[in-house]
């Protein structure tokens, strides 16, 4: 009987000596296992393919997997368990042994497949870590350095972000072109406090998507950009051609910003967006037509939106137009942006007259293009001190997957002064002030509807996420 009792004690004492944890730090990353021997607990991650590929990597994302409780297990007997509450794996042994735990990758595109893209993202954003939500909650220091509109947006590398979306006329399998790959850019509200996805076109638009003088005539095409970079700029063209990320940089056209011969001498050479040549012609008259033609459901799937286009004015004396990604979203969208009483507008370069608020500074539109803060915040949250102006430097934007190699405008013109407009250039920095006669690459920027199902994907360019038309 004691030896009864003895054993049934030993035993206990061996189970619990032998309970093994893996513990997760706030940020969900895999920080430690404590065991009683070296390497009790191998872990399997699965990659893109499917495969499990054992990792001692001690940063992998845990929200972006889930325990397989099935799989898992030890060679001589012993279980394996996941606790939620504590968000730990716990190992129950009677031996010596040896357990492999399984995690499986969870992607937003299999968990809210059929589900209403804008809330399924919202709700289950953290298993994607590049989704950022602006709530006021990243600082530096004392300072908050997201926007703080309650945006869910995209940051980091070019090739790490899974944000791609395939607008064909199909539902599923691979994307018919490069031609119709877009990136989300972020969830954001409307003026109904409803969350609307914005896209980007993934790549420069082409000719064939936003005309040329003889398909959309009194727009603002100029040139192909490839044309321009080796007739005036030949010094650099192999920089701009191997800095391009997309996939033909002989396909990709230039457009002025409200000019339609390139010269200082026409009278409407403002930057007031409702005047704008490129706007009213290329992107909400040719480009629109030719994506609705193209997959006829976009028709009931692009949000009509109220764009804010007031522009940015002097962020401080210092820098001018230059700030870092918080001040420049402040100046554009937010506290500080142009209010009726603060500028005047421009009927031509040369005539001013105080800015109207309804008619001058929002612009209801399908098309538009891109902010310059919905760039600065396209990397990640560690470069949002930087100023716009280094944004050339490699470390950000090669962490930065709006940047994709290409001279483009923004929709923000420069308040301060009737001609000029916001863009980026094809080494990475923001320009202030540039001229709307002059040539740059666009991509057509545009919000989803409230209502958009999503069909399938897993967000990369290989297996795009695909929406239900």
């Amino acid at each position: 009987m004691k030896r009864k009792i003895g054993s049934v004690v030993l035993l206990i004492i061996i189970i619990i000596s032998v309970i093994s944890l893996v513990t997760f730090k706030e940020k969900e990353k895999l920080e430690s296992v404590e065991t009683n021997s070296n390497k009790l607990i191998s872990m399997m991650f699965q990659n893109e393919e499917g495969n499990y590929i054992e990792s001692t990597d001690i940063n992998f994302p845990i929200n972006e997997y889930v325990f397989n409780a099935e799989k898992s297990g030890c060679e001589n007997g012993g279980t394996l368990s996941w606790n939620e509450e504590k968000q730990k794996i716990q190992a129950s042994l009677l031996t010596s042994d040896k357990c492999y735990a399984y995690f499986d990758m969870v992607s937003l595109g299999k968990i809210c497949m059929g589900k209403n893209l804008a809330e399924c993202f919202i709700q289950n954003y953290k298993k994607d870590s590049s989704i950022i939500y602006h709530n006021g909650s990243i600082k530096s220091g004392e300072k908050i350095m997201d926007a703080e509109d309650e945006s869910y947006r995209y940051s980091g590398p070019y090739d790490r972000v899974k944000n791609y979306v395939c607008l064909d006329s199909k539902t599923s399998g691979d994307c018919e072109s490069n031609e119709d790959l877009y990136r989300i850019i972020g969830l954001f509200k409307n003026n109904s406090g409803q969350y609307e996805a914005k896209l980007i076109k993934a790549e420069g638009a082409t000719t064939v998507q936003t005309g040329n003088n003889s398909t959309a005539p009194g727009g603002s095409y100029m040139a192909d950009y490839d044309y321009l970079a080796r007739t005036f700029m030949a010094s650099q063209y192999d920089m701009r051609v191997s800095a391009y990320r997309g996939s033909n940089l002989q396909t990709v056209a230039s457009y002025y910003w409200n000019s339609t011969n390139g010269t200082s001498a026409e009278v409407n050479n403002t930057n007031m967006w409702k005047e704008s040549n490129l706007n009213k012609i290329n992107l909400n008259g040719f480009y629109y037509n030719y994506i609705t033609a193209r997959v006829p459901n976009l028709i009931n799937n692009i949000a009509y939106h109220t764009w804010e286009v007031g522009g940015i004015t002097n962020i401080n004396e210092e820098t001018s137009l230059t700030g870092n990604a918080k001040e420049v979203y402040e100046y554009e969208l937010g506290e500080n942006k142009v209010k009726s009483t603060d500028w005047n507008c421009y009927i031509d370069k040369n005539e001013t007259i105080p800015c109207d608020q309804e008619n001058d500074l929002t612009y209801d539109a399908y098309i538009g293009l891109m902010y310059i803060s919905d760039y600065m915040y396209g990397t990640s949250p560690n470069n949002w001190q930087t100023l716009s102006t280094l944004y050339s430097n490699e470390d950000v934007k090669n962490d930065n997957w709006m940047y994709v190699g290409l001279p483009e405008w923004s929709i923000s013109r420069n308040a301060a002064c009737g001609t000029g407009g916001r863009v980026t250039q094809f080494y990475g920095q923001t320009n202030d002030n540039v001229d709307v006669w002059s040539p740059f690459c666009v991509r057509p920027t545009f919000y989803l509807t409230t209502d958009v199902i999503l069909a399938e994907g897993k967000g990369t360019k290989e297996s795009p996420y695909r929406i239900n038309f």
